[in-house]
This record gives structure tokens, C-alpha cells and sequence, in this order.
């Protein structure tokens, strides 16, 4: 015959059931939350540019590494631009006094892809096979 459960087991059967629905489900309610609170600027969807015009206002020409570049904003502030690493700069933020901030990056011939096939576990012949020669 079957023993009827008792209050004590009921109570730890519940409070187990109860435990793992959290352990499961209490990620996602955060998450769903968020999701309902996103500014609406998030649910943006892209679509066609309208405006396929060239700018022709004056902006400001940089260098950094050998690399010459234009930027459509002349409102840059040097006291906060910074290269890193102090000893031999690979990188460069530039900021800008309206907030915007525009980061560039020496990356030598070669090296992401070394730092990438040892992050991916392959070889980088593998790497260069898959998107040519001419992109590392």
C-alpha cells in the first residue's frame, strides 16, 4: 500500500519545484522586462537611405600611423584625444567636444589573423582560405 506523503515532504517537494522554477525562469524575467522598457529607438528598423548626397561641409583632416583620414566634425578637442599605449601608440581616440568619440587602430600586417585562428583553434592558412589573402 502507499504511504500518504507527509506535510514535511510536501513542503520540501514544493519548496524544490519552486527553487528549480526559479533557477530557470528568474533570467528571463529581467530580460522580458528590459525588452517591454527599450527606448524606441531600439525597435528601429533600417531602410533605404533617402539622402544619398555627399556632404560638402568643411570637416578636418587627421593622421595617425601613416594613415591619412577626414572626418565630417571640425569640433575636435585635443586635451582629451589619447594614444595607446603611451610607449608605441597602435591607437588613437580622438573626442570630440559634442560627446562623439572616434577610435582607430594599427593592427600590424598579419595579426589578427594569428590572434584569430588561436582564438578559433585553427590554423591561418585556414583563416586565409576562408576570407583570401588580400584581407589579412
Amino acid at each position: 500500500m502507499n504511504k500518504p506523503v507527509s506535510a514535511v515532504e510536501l513542503a520540501i517537494i514544493l519548496m524544490a519545484w519552486i527553487a528549480a522554477a526559479l533557477n530557470s525562469d528568474a533570467p528571463i524575467a529581467p530580460s522580458l522586462y528590459a525588452v517591454r522598457k527599450a527606448p524606441s529607438v531600439t525597435r528601429f528598423t533600417p531602410g533605404a537611405v533617402e539622402d544619398l548626397s555627399i556632404s560638402t561641409a568643411q570637416g578636418e583632416e587627421f593622421s595617425y600611423f601613416g594613415y591619412p583620414f577626414e572626418v565630417p566634425w571640425n569640433d575636435i578637442d585635443d586635451t582629451q584625444t589619447r594614444l595607446y599605449p603611451h610607449h608605441k601608440p597602435t591607437r588613437v581616440v580622438l573626442t570630440f567636444r559634442s560627446g562623439l568619440r572616434l577610435i582607430g587602430t594599427d593592427i600590424p600586417a598579419g595579426e589578427w589573423v594569428r590572434g584569430l585562428s588561436s582564438d578559433l583553434h585553427v590554423t591561418p592558412s585556414q583563416i586565409e582560405a576562408t576570407v583570401g589573402r588580400e584581407a589579412t
